[in-house]
């Protein structure tokens, strides 16, 4: 059985103060993302001078434009791909909220492409999404209307929603009353998700719709790594859950853990997110080869000796 890792960070600006200092080049960021076959930057704040580079992957960056009454960039999104599993992804679609990748279902062996989507919206009172004047949900949703029919669905990411505990999917669903020539997907009954956060706003109950009509479901609070729903973000005036992991449902039971990691409060204010999908049966590029000594064909165990 194979793994296929992906993680994603909101990392608060990935350059510290130069563009020459970056914290991929920390050794605690490092050993926190490194190892992972997808990982996902949010907020990168990276310029078009800002070089995103890191050994053993390829990188697809999104930068945000400056406005001209901004002082630094913002925003900023980035997808690194580990180079042994390059060739089967492709970048689908990428936008200012969104980089959209393609997992080929028959170089994965999953029974339909994947389509996993690195995502970042703004919050709806931020002056940035006053300025666009458009509703970054609304494209989100767009989006998943779009590749829905052709794969399965990941997001990763922040998307500023706060949902508390409500239900992403019809309860007592039935087919009961549905005249027997409509054919009828029933929603599964999946365990209450736990959530430390019990607020719930605008923003939270369009992306619930969202996922009620999309057949997706929230993994947070759901999956070992995350049974008791933990904050991701933690700012001065209180702690939020904003960053999820959402799949379509038929990818849920093999989503092996889903984990929110401990907050770095020197590197972000969010936590990192992870989650894993097993029954992927990728041949990995392989450069190397590891010689390994014959085991032996029998132990002796006596009193005398030393293990």
């Amino acid at each position: 059985m194979r793994m296929l890792r992906l993680t994603t960070w909101n990392v608060n600006g990935l350059f510290r103060k130069s563009p020459n200092l970056s914290k991929l080049e920390d050794n605690s960021f490092l050993g926190s993302v490194v190892g992972y076959d997808i990982i996902g930057l949010i907020e990168t704040h990276a310029g078009p001078d800002d070089s995103i580079c890191l050994e053993n992957y390829t990188i697809y960056q999104v930068n945000r434009p400056k406005s001209n009454k901004a002082y630094k960039f913002s925003g900023g999104l980035a997808a690194l791909i580990k180079n042994d599993i390059t060739k089967g992804v492709t970048i689908v679609n990428s936008g200012l909220f969104a980089i959209w990748l393609k997992l080929d279902h028959d170089l994965f062996g999953f029974s339909r492409d994947v389509y996993v989507c690195i995502t970042y919206l703004p919050p709806d009172n931020s002056t940035y999404s006053k300025r666009l004047e458009i509703n970054c949900v609304d494209i989100l949703e767009k989006d998943i209307q779009n590749f829905t029919p052709l794969g399965e669905i990941i997001l990763l990411g922040d998307i500023n929603a706060r949902t508390a505990c409500n239900a992403d999917y019809l309860l007592n669903d039935t087919d009961k009353f549905i005249p027997d020539p409509i054919p009828y997907i029933m929603d599964d009954d999946l365990p209450i998700r736990s959530n430390q956060d019990t607020i719930t706003n605008e923003r939270g109950l369009h992306i619930l719709d969202v996922c009620i009509s999309s057949g997706l479901r929230i993994l947070n609070g759901r999956k070992p790594g995350d049974t008791l729903g933990y904050f991701t973000c933690h700012k001065y005036n209180g702690s939020s859950t904003i960053d999820y992991g959402i799949v379509s449902e038929m990818l849920f039971k093999d989503v092996v853990y889903f984990h929110v990691h401990s907050g770095m409060s020197d590197l972000s204010d969010h936590c990192q997110i992870s989650l894993s999908i097993q029954n992927c049966n990728f041949q990995r590029n392989s450069s190397y080869t590891i010689a390994l000594s014959p085991s032996p064909l029998g132990y002796i165990y006596g009193k005398n000796l030393v293990n």
